[in-house]
């Protein structure tokens, strides 16, 4: 997932797009009004820059953290290691 998320907010491709927007529960808030795929792209940087103040550009270790936070840990390492 944390690469889809690299790969939707570097290049928008539609696939990744899809995924992120499918786990993170955003699809509404990218695509409400029909945007063109620029504009949703805009959108979700804007969101990852929201959840992530002073990150410019989106490393996978950003992304890393950002799916952990979803999921309910604090960092990738905790959520690698947790438990099934």
């Amino acid at each position: 997932m944390a690469s889809a998320l690299n790969e939707a907010c570097a290049t928008g491709s539609d696939a990744s797009m899809q995924r992120v927007m499918d786990y993170f529960q955003i699809r509404r808030m990218l695509t409400w009004d029909n945007p063109t795929p620029a504009v949703r792209m805009q959108r979700l940087r804007k969101a990852v820059r929201e959840r992530l103040p002073g990150v410019d550009e989106l490393t996978l270790d950003d992304s890393r953290l950002l799916v952990a936070r979803s999921s309910g840990y604090r960092t990738w390492n905790d959520l690698v290691t947790a438990p099934l």
